[in-house]
């Protein structure tokens, strides 16, 4: 549902939604956005200052890979919803 965050506890308060489901689906859920923040920062730090590449690349490439990796997840669970 496009609400904020926020409202997501009201709507669920409401509703037989288990406690520890809940929890747990938000804390799932809100790993990717928080990963891929920090990983943008990170990437975008190591162009701004000239080191992206230097080590071989290896650490983006497995980076990228688990991002690509995770967006799988996020759309197989949303078809099955």
């Amino acid at each position: 549902l496009p609400i904020p965050i926020g409202l997501y506890n009201y709507v669920y308060g409401v509703t037989n939604v288990p406690y520890f489901d809940f929890a747990g689906g938000i804390f799932l859920g809100s790993l990717k956005p928080y990963l891929l923040d920090s990983y943008l920062g990170y990437f975008g730090k190591e162009l701004v200052d000239g080191t992206a590449g230097a080590d071989g690349g290896l650490q983006d490439v497995l980076l990228l890979v688990a991002l690509g990796f995770s967006v799988l997840i996020g759309v197989f669970a949303s078809q099955l919803a």
